[in-house]
């Protein structure tokens, strides 16, 4: 049964899950020491679980890890305690991944990209000088741009990557804490035992794949969301008001590599609460992307 077909419903709402499953499927093989096609419905449905839960846990780790290092100043004071001890606790990971390439220039990019959005669709020059500025720029750069050929070309394969290294953090730090604990379950000791799992039965190795995983995953996901903003940067927009609500829509032509128009109302960019219904915004922003 090919998983990577079942699968492919769910990988645009789900990025990164077709290579979660290609990864426990390659690991199951060398495991079970046989192919994919020969594989039993059961030991299929494992495979699947396995891949759908483990990329679900992942997804709190945006808020528990990246966020508080790399995102916005949140408005809760919970969030904004995790944050100063998030800081403090994973300082070493955001250490490393200053050093490789993108990271530190994503937070430029953030900036520049909500002044340059939120400049068009007001009409007027803005300045971003807060966190609470930028609020809404990534859903909003995300709305523009992920049904376009740039952001599958330039975008997509980054956010992807880091999804799915993401997914693989919590079954490492579960295995970290096993062998550090020197904990006895009988099925797990068998499975660590197998030729390609067994370099994780030493707690060194294991923290130093944690280590890794989490490095890779925070710089993956700056570089996709720098990336992003990047893209926003290098295009050019035009303002269109449509009363009738009607979705318009632009064909390439030579100096765009892609148009479309989509609701600007649903570009919320450092708005507070009440202040769209207050303040006359255009129905429909236009926008046109150049070529990378």
């Amino acid at each position: 049964m090919d998983l990577t077909k079942l699968l492919e419903k769910r990988a645009k709402k789900w990025p990164g899950i077709v290579q979660v499953a290609s990864l426990l499927t390659v690991i199951a093989a060398l495991v079970l020491h046989k192919p994919e096609k020969e594989f039993t419905l059961w030991q299929t449905a494992l495979v699947l679980a396995l891949a759908v839960l483990f990329h679900a846990m992942g997804t709190t780790l945006d808020d528990f890890v990246f966020d508080p290092l790399y995102g916005l100043n949140p408005s809760g004071l919970l969030k904004r305690a995790w944050r100063f001890v998030a800081r403090l606790v994973f300082f070493p990971i955001k250490l490393t991944a200053d050093l490789l390439p993108g990271t530190k220039e994503m937070a430029n990019e953030r900036k520049t990209a909500t002044e340059k959005l939120r400049g068009r669709i007001a009409g007027s020059a803005f300045t971003c000088r807060t966190d609470e500025d930028c609020n809404g720029i990534y859903n909003s750069a995300k709305t523009l741009f992920e049904s376009s050929e740039e952001w599958d070309g330039h975008v997509k394969p980054w956010l992807e990557m880091s999804k799915t290294t993401r997914s693989f953090v919590w079954p490492l730090f579960a295995v970290l804490v096993y062998d550090v604990g020197h904990w006895r379950i009988e099925w797990l000791d068998r499975l660590l035992s197998l030729r390609v799992l067994n370099w994780l039965a030493w707690w060194e190795v294991s923290l130093a794949a944690l280590l890794v995983a989490l490095v890779l995953y925070v710089w993956l996901r700056t570089f996709h969301m720098r990336a992003m903003y990047k893209l926003v940067n290098d295009s050019e927009y035009i303002l269109v008001n449509n009363s009738n609500g009607i979705r318009l829509t632009v064909e390439r032509d030579e100096q765009a590599g892609y148009r479309t128009a989509i609701p600007a109302r649903h570009l919320s960019i450092g708005e507070k609460d009440g202040q769209q219904k207050r303040e006359p915004r255009p129905v429909f922003l236009l926008v046109a992307t150049t070529l990378i």
